[in-house]
């Protein structure tokens, strides 16, 4: 009886902790108490594959559907549709309308003249939902179109084929199709990539990149997407929409689904019908129980990890924009069929130039390609989140193209290995733009684009990043089908591609330091890259005995990383070992790659000369920047310089949305598109990095944390380790470690701001 009670009084301690966790986050909603204009005054939503843009005008409720998977022939990643909603009356006209977040319930509410209107995106299925409902005694009457603006076959002009950005060929924009309904309460639409065009992007870049002996099925040719529409209480009004009338409560399903490989257009509409009737979506115990079911998952989701900010306007605004990036993430491509797209997530909208419309939401600066530079920043974050299955979309896309790189190094080098460019094809290739739309009788290993030519330290990344995600998880299921395919592949390339000096050490040329000194000899980006992984790799368990003697080797044929010292013999790092100054082509510190992604230097290298080293030559960096995918913030954070991380994030809160944009994180572009992905991502890993730090079992709490900032958090921590704090006026009141062995490792940097 006495254990009963205790498990019963546990439960409730946690349902406690789990409400006020909510209630903290909730604050962080976001609530507008005005219509908007056109889709830039629209809010995020989504389940991760599965997206919306939503936004109210004078004349109805809109929002554009997305889906991570809907590319179309030029690798364009496309809306799958448009839809608009009327309710008699236009009840959001009226004073009292209010469209709010509900960021810890999944969903958004639209509310006005009795009337409201509930938005979520299933968690656990792929249909969208939309709940109209009215506390009056009246019923009501509305309509719900499918609007489609892809109505011809056209060929996109040279400003708007930016949105295309990678192929050589013109951009061919193709019609949705209607289909003609055979229910009388359903819409059917769909985009199936045309077979008559000239050729897709996969064919392309297969045909002129010479990847040798590589045989894969093309990914965009038989590719269909689309919806299928349905509404309780509703009928067919014409093809494209539906109308209801005489009840006090409709509820409008959209299915969305893609068929990477269709057989037929009839397949596809024959396999959504079906999982509309699976779904069961006009039973109202069904949909209670997806509905209890999903909001089950986003509790879960914001019960992980939090960070929890409210003593001023200003540290508010700190810990809405961190819960919100994090929304955004899980909403806008998080748990996809690919990664997060840099360049909007799933969340571009009409483009306007000076305010006047231009191009529709399928228009995105720097298309459907992947930069992994771009690409990193909230895969990082999601280790401390504990957002670990939303990292699986970016690891399986990279090891899914081994095959196809692995060829490619065979065709154009004749030797074993592979790398990854920093530009690609979702499938492994450059972008064809990228690689050369002319050869001229260039060498087929000679790639056209000056900045991306020999920048291969993304996969180097990306192994650091999967050994994270290993020191957290401990999944050895995960070692052995991702990191030791790709670490084998990788460091083989490494160590048959470059040759060594007379000293025996390794000479890594032709290459290139990022895209900025774009001619260099042991660029330090690489030569850090594989001074982190290589040890880390020879630690893990059941490495195979080939593999520790190849490494080990590598490791010591490697040169140190490089440095100089100036005038008064003080050491720092440098761009590479050698470089050209004339060179020079972009705005990155490559010095500073040994702090992040690679932390060789950090204040928890016990090593003062080291730190030291980094120091200076953070102080010496040639291009200080506090915006987009600029990593100021973080190299700062690691190196435990309190005041520049906190002026860095403060200049990151200033900076003005893009025109006629409302929600918080919707930033205007600086190097990519609107929503600038980076420019929130690197935010929130610097407050991670700000607030906590670990190295093996070390972790640091405090690092970089500025006095008079209250704060409380849950973040994860290497060994399936969870860390709680909270500070209050520079004390620490509470601190929970999961498991309580793990305690034992905390530690409180000296000088930290917030102590015991």
């Amino acid at each position: 009886t006495h254990h009963m009670r205790a498990l019963a009084w546990s439960f409730f301690i946690l349902l406690f902790a789990t409400a006020w966790c909510q209630q903290d986050i909730a604050q962080y909603d976001v609530v507008w108490t005005s219509l908007s204009a056109d889709s830039r005054g629209s809010m995020p939503i989504g389940n991760g594959d599965i997206a919306l843009n939503v936004w109210t005008q004078t004349d109805g409720l809109y929002m554009y559907i997305a889906k991570s998977d809907a590319y179309d022939e030029n690798s364009r990643l496309l809306k799958v549709g448009k839809v608009k909603i009327v309710i008699e009356g236009n009840p959001f006209t009226s004073k009292d309308f209010m469209q709010q977040t509900k960021i810890t319930e999944g969903a958004l509410k639209i509310q006005g003249g009795g009337v409201s209107v509930d938005v979520w995106v299933d968690a656990n299925n792929p249909v969208v939902n939309i709940d109209i409902y009215t506390t009056m005694n009246t019923s009501l009457s509305y309509m719900v179109e499918s609007i489609v603006w892809r109505t011809i076959r056209r060929t996109l002009s040279s400003d708007e084929a930016n949105s295309a950005h990678g192929i050589c060929f013109d951009a061919i924009e193709t019609p949705d199709i209607i289909v003609p309904s055979t229910s009388d309460s359903s819409v059917v639409w769909y985009h199936q990539n045309s077979k008559t065009t000239q050729q897709t992007a996969w064919q392309e870049s297969i045909n002129m990149q010479q990847n040798g002996n590589f045989k894969g099925e093309d990914p965009l040719l038989s590719r269909i997407f689309g919806c299928h529409m349905s509404a309780t209480h509703s009928k067919l009004q014409n093809q494209t929409t539906l109308i209801g009338q005489g009840s006090r409560v409709y509820n409008i399903s959209i299915v969305v689904f893609t068929d990477p490989q269709a057989s037929s257009s009839q397949s596809w509409v024959d396999q959504i019908t079906k999982m509309a009737q699976q779904m069961d979506l006009a039973n109202d115990t069904a949909k209670a129980a997806s509905k209890n079911q999903h909001q089950a998952w986003w509790s879960s989701f914001w019960d992980a990890s939090y960070v929890i900010m409210n003593g001023s306007w200003t540290t508010f605004q700190i810990g809405q924009i961190y819960t919100l990036q994090r929304w955004m993430d899980a909403c806008g491509g998080g748990r996809g069929k690919f990664p997060i797209k840099f360049n909007g997530l799933l969340f571009t909208t009409d483009y306007f130039v000076n305010n006047v419309y231009t191009y529709s939401a399928d228009f995105r600066m720097w298309g459907g390609g992947y930069w992994f530079q771009n690409t990193r920043f909230p895969y990082w974050a999601m280790l401390m989140n504990g957002d670990y299955d939303m990292m699986m979309p970016l690891f399986s896309m990279y090891v899914d193209m081994l095959p196809l790189v692995q060829a490619r190094t065979d065709s154009w080098f004749a030797h074993d290995g592979a790398f990854f460019s920093e530009t690609l094809w979702p499938w492994g290739t450059y972008l064809d733009a990228d690689y050369g739309c002319e050869m001229n009788k260039r060498p087929k290993w000679s790639v056209d684009n000056q900045w991306m030519r020999y920048h291969i330290n993304g996969g180097l990344e990306l192994i650091a990043m999967m050994l994270a995600y290993y020191d957290h998880t401990q999944d050895d299921n995960f070692l052995q089908k991702f990191i030791l395919p790709m670490s084998e592949a990788q460091l083989t390339f490494f160590d048959q591609h470059y040759n060594v000096d007379l000293n025996g050490q390794k000479v890594l040329t032709p290459a290139q330091s990022i895209e900025t000194w774009q001619e260099a000899i042991n660029p330090l980006p690489d030569i850090a890259g594989l001074h982190f992984i290589i040890p880390k790799l020879l630690s893990l368990p059941s490495i195979p005995t080939p593999l520790q003697t190849s490494w080990t080797s590598l490791l010591k044929q490697l040169p140190s990383v490089p440095q100089a010292t100036n005038s008064s013999g003080q050491a720092y790092l440098t761009p590479a070992g050698s470089w050209l100054t004339n060179s020079l082509h972009n705005s990155e510190n490559p010095e500073l790659y040994a702090v992040f992604p690679f932390p060789l230097y950090t204040i928890l290298n016990n090593n003062t000369n080291d730190y030291n080293t980094a120091l200076n030559a953070y102080e010496r960096r040639l291009f200080k920047c506090d915006h987009g995918w600029c990593q100021d913030l973080l190299v700062a954070a690691l190196l435990g310089l309190t005041n520049d991380a906190q002026q860095l994030l403060l200049s990151r809160l200033k900076y003005p949305l893009g025109q006629g944009y409302r929600f918080p994180t919707f930033y205007n572009h600086f190097f990519d598109f609107i929503p600038e992905e980076d420019h929130g991502a690197v935010a929130q890993l610097g407050i991670q990095y700000m607030l906590m730090q670990t190295s093996g079992r070390q972790i640091v709490l405090f690092p970089s944390w500025p006095s008079g900032w209250d704060v409380r958090f849950r973040l994860h921590a290497p060994l399936q380790t969870t860390v709680e704090a909270t500070c209050q006026g520079g004390k620490i009141v509470h601190l929970d470690v999961q498991p309580p062995a793990r305690k034992q490792d905390v530690q409180i940097r000296n000088g930290a701001s917030c102590t015991l």
